[in-house]
């Protein structure tokens, strides 16, 4: 794990799936993502992509977001309006480069969260790594999916870039 600017967190086929899905999660959803170190790139070998993403996105869609107040919110509000605009903005770079939006990518305005800044969890699907949303920091609840087949080719991506 690669921990600043555009943090690669890397899952094999052989690791504990319950685990690394927890981590996968808390990974970027922890702080609403705007943290340092959030795993913002999640990097899935090829093998148990599928899988691994279907639940991945079950996992996010599940996530309560809310005020901070509320004992049973598990994601709060976004800094400010300006850094949500700016999230949703990659959001919106994202389907330009050809990313799928697998869940999320939205702002909240439902049940009187429209009065704050909040955002749903967010996975962008079909990443390749010379992608701006895979190369700048967002610095939000959006994590990047990226496939990979080898070790060598995972470290290859996991390096190339300017962080």
């Amino acid at each position: 794990m690669e921990l600043g600017g555009k943090s690669a967190n890397i899952f094999f086929d052989d690791c504990n799936f319950d685990h690394a899905i927890d981590g996968a999660v808390m990974g970027i959803l922890l702080s609403q993502g705007e943290i340092c170190y959030a795993g913002s790139r999640i990097f899935v070998q090829d093998t148990f992509y599928d899988k691994f993403v279907d639940v991945l996105i079950k996992q996010f869609n599940s996530v309560k977001v809310g005020h901070s107040m509320d004992p049973n919110t598990m994601m709060g509000a976004i800094v400010n309006e300006k850094q949500l605009n700016k999230i949703l903005e990659y959001v919106k770079i994202g389907e330009s480069e050809g990313c799928k939006i697998g869940c999320g990518g939205v702002r909240i305005t439902e049940n009187g969260l429209d009065k704050g800044f909040y955002m749903k969890p967010t996975l962008l699907l079909d990443v390749k790594n010379k992608m701006r949303v895979a190369q700048e920091e967002i610095f939000g609840p959006v994590a990047v999916v990226i496939k990979f087949h080898e070790v060598d080719e995972v470290i290859a991506k996991v390096v190339d870039q300017r962080y």
